[in-house]
């Protein structure tokens, strides 16, 4: 009942307590709505149904259901500070799901397709720091770290031994090989403007040798100069 969602969403933080509470009252607003205009048709239909026999409209168990993976993502924020719940989440493989689904809609509704997602949805998600593009929050952390790389060694040739920054090689690869596939004209993640980005900072694409230098100097062999 509402009163006792009410009573459990006391029990949360206190961020995600006020917008799990408006959440749930907007899902609440819908059901009620959605019963009375189920049992207004019926009714001028002439028949007389009992309220607790008339079901509920797929749109207002959707609702229902969101708001209740809602307050499982406050839970997950409130126990691990972020909102970001991994893809693969053993603990609720429900809620990665439902996480991931929640940034497709999103990008629908961007892009003016029919979805799911509403301005009450965005707001309540971004009111608990749900983070929409990880993807692309993740890759400016790793181009600024790339920056300090270049800044530390005068270049961006991060060495796949990289021992202080293994994630950063792994990423200098990655980014390589999506390059290769955006010039291929075939399904990648780069994107223009991240390729003028890195190779304002010196970034080039066909490196070879990077491979055997380590923390951006030569491994010692030296071959009279040739590159």
């Amino acid at each position: 009942t509402s009163g006792e969602e009410t009573e459990h969403m006391r029990d949360q933080n206190s961020d995600c307590r006020s917008t799990t509470s408006s959440t749930a009252t907007v899902a609440d607003t819908a059901t009620v709505a959605e019963e009375e205009e189920s049992e207004q048709a019926h009714s001028s239909a002439g028949k007389s149904i009992p309220s607790k026999r008339v079901r509920k409209a797929p749109r207002v168990q959707q609702s229902e259901k969101w708001s209740e993976r809602f307050r499982e993502l406050c839970e997950f924020k409130q126990e691990k500070g972020h909102s970001n719940v991994p893809h693969n989440y053993p603990r609720n493989p429900a809620l990665s799901r439902w996480v991931k689904r929640q940034r497709h809609q999103h990008r629908l509704m961007r892009e003016g397709q029919p979805c799911a997602m509403t301005k009450q949805r965005i707001k309540a998600l971004e009111d608990i720091g749900f983070v929409w593009d990880v993807y692309g929050d993740g890759w400016k952390e790793r181009f600024e770290e790339l920056r300090e790389y270049r800044d530390r060694f005068s270049n961006c040739e991060v060495p796949c031994n990289f021992a202080e920054n293994p994630q950063l090689a792994v990423w200098i690869k990655c980014q390589r090989r999506q390059y290769k596939l955006y010039t291929e004209g075939r399904p990648s993640s780069m994107t223009n403007e991240r390729i003028q980005d890195l190779e304002r900072l010196g970034f080039r694409w066909g490196v070879r040798r990077y491979k055997n230098r380590v923390h951006g100097i030569d491994s010692g062999h030296s071959s009279g100069g040739r590159k």
